[in-house]
């Protein structure tokens, strides 16, 4: 807690880059900065007790004014920094000057610690280092299915959508050094039977679609569209709404065993002309009817659903969500069918509040569908308890006619001394506190 609070607030981030120039001199003081360059077999990001570190390794150091000091690595993979003074610093490990050419970044990405003169902070730097290079061959392939019937499955019949986007996500790290890094994520664009294929991935772990992993084309971008994904998904129960089932992406591994893998998005369009729309409000006499007294309220997440038989499917996209300014909501361009309307609402028990079964004709515009939410109930107020009753200091307590006894001015006195024996007490801890802290 004191290094905390004394702290000259110094930041160390901890990134890889390339690094160059001539090293500056040595800030004269009592801080260092000391660790370990350790080889992630794993590449889980965490040392395990059997991964040592390497020896030879170029670590550089940088402050505020540019390059202080680069060292390397002992046999054991330590380094360390000495007689530094307050400031920002980064530690960085140059891509040139290496022991070898091959190597991944796995931890830490950020980190942040208190530098305080004379104390010390220890950082360790993890790499994964393979045994033999990395495979860049690997290849992703699917389609984006036109789910007809809306069951989750790619029949016979149902076409690609020509255009739409699929996000393809790396979860393994990535190599901190140019010419070898990997994107986080990249979007690919199927083609005109509904088919995407990326190609040149590294090995590594990927997550392929899922909810927000897949789009549109950008030309229907600006029409408000609507879908909903039907495969893959997993079912989950929502109290008070019942069962519904949410998108996921699809984990694929590459590795040398595999790196090809294939996997479909099944997609719904629910594209028409129809509309929902209503407001949110209080519903404070519970009749479930809008007064004109009744204010509109904003719930903490609101979500139009699509009834299917295996359960409710959320409709997206996300963006289309309407901003419930004044607590009015409405969705456009959708298709004819059976929605629900959730909302919720954290005080409720249970917390979701659902609309009955929507039917929407094709075309329609459904209006005033509003949801009702009760008042909150009121925290109730502490009982005033009274206070026994005490003769007061100094009246009489005899009954002499309100002439005050021999010993009242002894009980002044003692109150005095008790109140003002309080206020040095309270002053003695607070400053008890500040010499702790």
């Amino acid at each position: 807690m004191r290094r905390r609070l004394l702290s000259l607030g110094v930041t160390l981030f901890v990134v890889a880059a390339a690094a160059g120039g001539m090293p500056a001199a040595k800030a004269e003081g009592g801080g260092s900065i000391s660790g370990h360059v350790i080889n992630d077999l794993n590449g889980d990001g965490f040392r395990q007790p059997r991964e040592a570190g390497v020896n030879g390794w170029r670590v550089v150091l940088y402050g505020p004014a540019g390059m202080v000091a680069e060292t390397r690595t002992g046999r054991d993979g330590g380094y360390e920094f000495s007689d530094l003074i307050g400031g920002a610093y980064r530690i960085l490990l140059p891509c040139d000057g290496q022991p070898v050419a091959n190597w991944i970044r796995t931890a830490p990405r950020t980190i942040r610690t208190d530098l305080l003169t004379p104390y010390t902070s220890d950082v360790d730097l993890l790499v994964q280092i393979p045994a033999e290079p990395l495979r860049t061959d690997g290849e992703i392939t699917g389609k984006i299915v036109n789910d007809l019937d809306r069951d989750g499955t790619p029949d016979r019949g149902e076409r690609g959508l020509a255009g739409w986007r699929v996000a393809v996500y790396r979860l393994s790290p990535i190599s901190s050094c140019p010419g070898q890094e990997q994107e986080v994520f990249t979007y690919v664009i199927a083609d005109s039977q509904g088919v995407f294929d990326v190609k040149g991935l590294v090995e590594g772990t990927y997550l392929v679609g899922g909810q927000g992993g897949v789009g549109p084309p950008d030309e229907q971008s600006a029409r408000p569209t609507a879908w909903i994904q039907t495969c893959p998904v997993s079912v989950r129960t929502e109290p008070g709404l019942g069962d519904t089932l949410l998108t996921e992406k699809v984990e694929v591994k590459l590795d040398k065993g595999a790196m090809k893998a294939s996997t479909n998005q099944c997609i719904a369009p629910l594209v028409g002309d129809g509309s929902i729309s209503g407001e949110v409000f209080i519903d404070q006499n519970r009749n479930l009817v809008h007064d004109p007294d009744e204010p509109p309220t904003r719930p903490l997440l609101m979500a139009l659903h699509y009834v299917t038989k295996r359960g409710l499917m959320t409709v997206e996209p996300w963006w289309a969500i309407p901003p419930l300014k004044d607590g009015k909501f409405a969705y456009q361009g959708l298709a004819g069918g059976h929605y629900v309307l959730s909302a919720y609402v954290g005080w409720l028990d249970p917390p979701i509040l659902h609309s009955p079964d929507l039917t929407l004709a094709r075309g329609q515009a459904m209006t005033n569908v509003n949801l009702a939410v009760p008042p909150a109930a009121p925290t109730p107020a502490p009982i005033a308890r009274p206070a026994p009753a005490q003769p007061a200091i100094g009246a009489p307590s005899t009954g002499d006619g309100g002439v005050a006894s021999a010993g009242d001015g002894t009980l002044l006195w003692a109150a005095a001394a008790l109140s003002a024996a309080g206020v040095v007490g309270l002053a003695q801890a607070v400053r008890r506190r500040a010499r702790r802290l």
